[in-house]
C-alpha cells in the first residue's frame, strides 16, 4: 500500500508521510511513493494466533503512533519498544563478525570496522521527542501509581477505593467493564474497555476523570 488508492491520495498515508518529509523515521533514508510502511512506534503487538485483529495494545492503534519507516527498519525492529530496537542495533557490532566469516574477513583486511557507535535514530538526530506510551493514550501518573485488589474468587475481577467512589473492574473476554459505585452501591458511571495489557491503567484514569474531570478543548 503506497500514498495512493486508485489515484487518489490516501489522506491518512499522507499525513504519516508528512511526519518525516518522506524519510525513514529510523535511518532516515528517502522513501518512494510505493513500498514503505507505517510503523507503530510504541508497537500495539498483533494477536496473530487469534486470526481476529486484535492487538495486545488497541489503544495504541492510533495516527499518533504511526510513522513512516521504510521496509527494512520496519522489519527489523517488529514489535519491539524503541529501547529494545535500539539495543538489537547495538548487537550488531558483535554478532555480524561474531556469525559471519566474510565480515570478519573484511575486519582482518580493514575493510570493515565493527567498533560499537551510538545508535541514535533520524527522528532524535533532527531533536523530534515522541511522548512515552502512556503520555500518547492519556494516562497519567497518578493512574499507574492506583493499586487494584484482585477478587480471591474470581480471576478477572479487581476493585479499587477512589476516595469517593468504588471501582471495579471485570475482564469479559474480549473486553473489559470498570463500573463506579458509591458506598450505597449505587452505580454512579460505567465504562467498556477492549483486552489490553493497559486495561487497569486505562480503568483508573477513567474513573480518576469522574472525579476531576478534565478541562474542556476550548479551555485548554
Amino acid at each position: 500500500m503506497n500514498i495512493y488508492e486508485g489515484g487518489k491520495v490516501n489522506k491518512k498515508r499522507q499525513t504519516i508521510w508528512n511526519k518525516s518529509g518522506g524519510k525513514c523515521w529510523y535511518c532516515g533514508c528517502e522513501l518512494g511513493e510505493k513500498g514503505w510502511h507505517a510503523d507503530h512506534f510504541h508497537p500495539i503487538i498483533r494477536n496473530y494466533w487469534k486470526n481476529d485483529g486484535s492487538s495486545v495494545y488497541p489503544e495504541l492503534d492510533t495516527i499518533d503512533n504511526l510513522v513512516p519507516s521504510c521496509a527494512p527498519c520496519n522489519n527489523f525492529k517488529h514489535s519491539l519498544s524503541i529501547d529494545n530496537y535500539r539495543s538489537l542495533c547495538t548487537d550488531q557490532f558483535e554478532n555480524i563478525p561474531k556469525y559471519t566469516t566474510g565480515a570478519r574477513q573484511l575486519q582482518r583486511l580493514g575493510l570493515l570496522d565493527f567498533t560499537p557507535k551510538p545508535v541514535v535514530f533520524w527522528y532524535e538526530q533532527q531533536d523530534i521527542t515522541m511522548p512515552s506510551k502512556y503520555e500518547m493514550i492519556g494516562i497519567s501518573d497518578e493512574a499507574l501509581k492506583v493499586e487494584w485488589e484482585k477478587d480471591k474468587q474470581e480471576s478477572d475481577y479487581f476493585s479499587s477505593d477512589f476516595g469517593d467512589f468504588l471501582c471495579t473492574l471485570k475482564g469479559y473476554g474480549n473486553k473489559w467493564v470498570a463500573i463506579a459505585i458509591n458506598y450505597d452501591w449505587e452505580e454512579l458511571s460505567r465504562e467498556t474497555f477492549p483486552n489490553s495489557y493497559d486495561v487497569k491503567a486505562l480503568a483508573a484514569q477513567w474513573a480518576i476523570n469522574i472525579r476531576n474531570p478534565p478541562p474542556p478543548p476550548d479551555a485548554l
